[in-house]
């Protein structure tokens, strides 16, 4: 039985553009858990300051962490301001900027998670929000990946899809969404093929609705229900 639920993410996780305002995939998930919940999802935010937001949280007993993985390239997108001011020169980081350097920090990060959580018996469970599921479905190769790998608890990561894609948002292009890789685009060449917005499951900006928000819920209890 869970009794307290803790969420990590960004805006699709704090609930943005939820129009029924109830606390989106988090709020609807704890209600079906019969839980009590703390949201720490905020838009902008990097994977790395949402797990510090985590680690300053008290534990509770039979409880249950998610984590909505956003941007990777979060760190070079001027817009957002997670690790610096205004005058923060994107142009620079793109100079130094390592695909692979950002893949082996993700695949750090959700390992000290995981042993976190499981140290401090919190379940676990891990997903990509919309971004390349590649970072973490163990399809990304790099030197030593086959020894890096097995250092994760497949149990507790979801590899068969993102939250976009299961809500039908593979072909969105709009808002945050889209332009927090942009200039990853513009310099690796890898462009996006989005041409349009879903909007039985999301906003004209790219969130997530209402109506995503409950779906996206109800499959992340059939997975926790399933596995415990």
């Amino acid at each position: 039985m869970v009794t307290h639920l803790y969420a990590l993410g960004c805006s699709w996780t704090e609930g943005t553009d939820d129009e029924y305002r109830l606390g989106g995939w988090v709020g609807r998930l704890a209600d079906k858990l019969g839980c009590e919940y703390t949201n720490l999802g905020g838009q902008g935010d990097s994977n790395w300051l949402q797990y510090l937001s985590f680690l300053k949280q008290p534990i509770h007993k039979d409880s249950i962490a998610v984590w909505g993985l956003t941007a990777f390239s979060r760190l070079i997108n001027s817009k957002f301001q997670t690790i610096s001011n205004d005058k923060f020169d994107s142009n620079f980081m793109l100079k130094y900027y390592s695909d692979q350097a950002v893949q082996y920090q993700t695949l750090v990060m959700i390992h000290s998670w995981q042993t976190y959580c499981k140290q401090h018996n919190i379940d676990n469970l891990i997903f990509v929000s919309f971004d390349d599921l590649k970072r973490i479905d163990g399809t990304y190769n790099f030197p030593n990946s086959n020894h890096v790998y097995p250092l994760l608890d497949y149990s507790k990561i979801i590899t068969g899809t993102t939250m976009r894609n299961y809500l039908d948002g593979a072909k969105n292009q709009c808002g945050e969404v889209n332009e927090s890789l942009s200039n990853v685009h513009k310099k690796y060449g890898r462009q996006t093929n989005k041409d349009r917005v879903n909007l039985k499951y999301f906003s004209r900006d790219g969130h997530p609705n209402a109506d995503g928000y409950n779906l996206w819920a109800e499959y992340l209890l059939e997975r926790i229900t399933n596995e415990n």
